[in-house]
């Protein structure tokens, strides 16, 4: 079974659930911090994909230091980009393989989202 996909309309209604506080899940951009300056989808937490594998071994102690929320439980829904979406893929597909069923790609990701690349 492949890594789910959502588009920007998902992601919009997502995001905004987040920011007004009734959203049920977390919007992850797993781009590098130096890429962060471009901007960000608002409501977004970054946890580069340099460390994304060691992160999902951590306890939520460390999430809060580190990223500033909780860490992600088994059945939290999280969405997922990057640039291109071939590193938000990555971070969904290893995420799924460690147990985590509801984590999904948005493949469009920052160009889809600002409409421009970097």
């Amino acid at each position: 079974m492949g890594v789910p996909v959502v588009d920007k309309a998902f992601v919009e209604d997502f995001a905004d659930g987040i920011r007004a506080g009734q959203g049920e899940g977390i919007l992850i951009d797993v781009r590098e911090r130096n890429e962060l300056p471009y901007g960000m989808i608002p409501g977004a937490v970054n946890i580069p994909l340099s460390e994304f594998v060691q992160a999902l071994e951590k306890d939520t102690q460390f999430w809060e230091k580190q990223y500033g929320i909780p860490k992600v439980e088994v059945d939290d829904n999280v969405v997922v980009y990057c640039k291109s979406g071939m590193r938000s893929h990555q971070a969904a597909a290893y995420a799924a393989a460690k147990g985590y069923p509801n984590w999904a790609n948005y493949a469009g990701s920052y160009i889809d989202w600002f409409g421009r690349a970097y």
